[in-house]
């Protein structure tokens, strides 16, 4: 007479599509700037967060290959986020979150003057020039929307997640045959203007046969969709939306 057991460790996992009010603060909802800075503060360079985060900024226009509005952008944005970054890798630039009355937050982007080379003061200078911002002045507002109020105001129209997603998905690699069946819509084109910065923010690859180099691969539909484990800077780009998830994730 005896007994025997067995002890299975086997969780299972559940997950629940978000719906409703969940999905429109998650997904619908535009990226808050304070967030974007906080990013940026935090060492995420400015030439990959913009890009892909922020839609206008004082005016100045990103690219967009997506929807109804598609455009190339303003040269002048890109100029913008070449110089911010500059600044940014000089460690001049800062934020804080300052409470005012009724302890309404307003997000505050400050500029470190002090012993700033005369190389950073210059592209300083260029950026408030581009943006329209008063020639002096070490702080700045940072607001949700188009245009400034005033010449001491940073106005960042700012993208919801699900406006990220269809920039990048539209990029996509996509199969001819998918394309020809009437699945999908062909793959922009990279533009070639010359303006800086302006190009594919992330490659993904389709192929039939199994990549032999992926970072991250999926099948759909008889077809295997990738990113290079050699190209960086969809990797990172890839990355850095894991991180936005994280940030607007509210189920």
């Amino acid at each position: 007479m005896g007994t025997a057991g067995k002890f299975t460790d086997r969780p299972t996992i559940t997950y629940a599509p978000i719906t409703g009010s969940k999905f429109n603060e998650s997904f619908m909802t535009p990226i808050p700037p304070k967030s974007i800075l906080f990013l940026m503060q935090t060492g995420w360079p400015v030439d990959i967060i913009f890009p892909i985060t922020v839609d206008a900024i004082n005016g100045l226009r990103s690219r967009k290959v997506g929807g109804a509005s598609a455009r190339l952008g303003d040269s002048e944005f890109y100029r913008v986020i070449v110089l911010l970054r500059d600044i940014q890798k000089s460690g001049a630039v800062g934020m804080r979150i300052v409470k005012g009355e009724g302890q309404k937050e307003t997000t505050v982007m400050f500029f470190h003057q002090k012993n700033m080379s005369a190389e950073i003061a210059a592209s300083l200078s260029e950026v408030r020039r581009l943006l329209g911002l008063k020639p002096n002045g070490d702080e700045l507002t940072v607001t949700y929307g188009n245009i400034p109020e005033t010449d001491r105001e940073l106005a960042m129209l700012t993208r919801s997640m699900m406006q990220i997603m269809v920039e990048l998905a539209i990029q996509i690699d996509v199969p001819a045959q998918h394309v020809k069946e009437g699945r999908t819509i062909p793959t922009m084109a990279a533009d070639a203007s010359g303006n800086e910065k302006i190009g594919q923010l992330i490659k993904i690859h389709s192929t039939i046969d199994a990549p032999q180099h992926a970072f991250v691969a999926v099948r759909f539909k008889n077809f295997w969709f990738w990113i290079d484990d050699r190209d960086f800077h969809s990797k990172r780009t890839f990355t850095f939306l894991m991180i936005l998830f994280s940030l607007t994730e509210k189920g």
